[in-house]
Parts: structure tokens; sequence; C-alpha cells
């Protein structure tokens, strides 16, 4: 029960220091009046979706997400390389947050709008992976029923995320 509490207290740490990054992101944008060049950079075109299939979606979101649950392991393994695994779980995780909230801070509603159940899916589900780096760090070992537990709830959390934006596409 003792880990299930610091996982989860550490879900909710990942992100709310998620969010605030984010909004300081999106509004960096705002203040700059970077949202031009941003929208012309990201390519995007809210007005007319693109049509991406639910597998492809699952599988790049959890493709960027598999990072953390290597780096849970290796921090176990090899203690020495934590602060080099700190910067890259943060860098990697981090980036994924930032990229979206930039791009809310460029396109703003039409960016909401396509589906926005799936952004607060997708903020949980890395999260949560965050939380299993956490956890092993913290710990100094790999705990089988956290990572399965997270595993399974992140695969999850993903499918209705890629549900959800497929079909707001």
């Amino acid at each position: 029960m003792a880990a299930a509490r610091s996982v989860l207290r550490d879900i909710r740490r990942v992100t709310l220091t998620a969010v605030a990054a984010g909004a300081l992101a999106a509004g960096v944008v705002v203040v700059l009046a970077a949202g031009a060049r941003l929208r012309a950079w990201f390519g995007l075109t809210p007005e007319q979706p693109v049509d991406v299939p639910v597998a492809e979606l699952w599988l790049d979101n959890a493709r960027a997400l598999l990072l953390a649950f290597g780096a849970a392991a290796a921090v176990v393994w090899w203690p020495r390389a934590r602060l080099a695994l700190d910067v890259l779980v943060c860098f990697v995780l981090g980036a994924n947050v930032l990229l979206v909230a930039v791009a809310f801070g460029a396109y703003g509603e039409p960016l909401l709008r396509l589906a926005p159940g799936h952004y607060v899916l997708e903020l949980l589900a890395v999260a949560t992976a965050g939380a299993v780096y956490l956890d092993a760090r913290r710990e100094n070992e790999l705990r089988s029923r956290v990572v399965a537990g997270c595993a399974a709830t992140v695969a999850v959390l993903l499918l209705g995320a890629a549900v959800l934006e497929s079909a707001g596409a």
C-alpha cells in the first residue's frame, strides 16, 4: 500500500510540474507573439486534421514513454549513471510536454478543440511513466508490481488518448 501511495504522489508531482512548465511555455509563446512562426514550424492544420489510425497514435506515444521504463531499470543496475539518467528522463518527458504546450500557445483554441480529452490522458501517461523512474530511483530497486501496474496504466491511458485523438481527427 505504501508503494501505491508513493507512486500516486509522484504522479501528482510530475503532473503538477508538467502543467506549470507547460503553462509557462504556452504563455511565453503568447507574450512573444511567436504563434505565426511556430505554426509555420509545426505545420499542423487543425482546421483539416489528418486521419491517423489508433494503433499508430498509440505506438508513437508508447515509444516516447518507453525510455522512462528503461531508465528505471538502468538506474537500479547502474546507480553511477543516476545524474545522466535524471537529465535524460527529464529531457525526453519534458520535451514531449513542452512541445504540446508550445503548440497550444501557437494554435490556441483550434488545437484544443480537436480532442481535448486526449491531452489529459497523455499527460497522465507521461506522469505515470515518470513515476516508475522516480520509484526505482528512490527505492534502488525495480519493484515488479509498480512497474507492471504503471505499464498497464500507461498502456490504457495511451489507448484512450489514441481513440479520442483519432475520433477527434
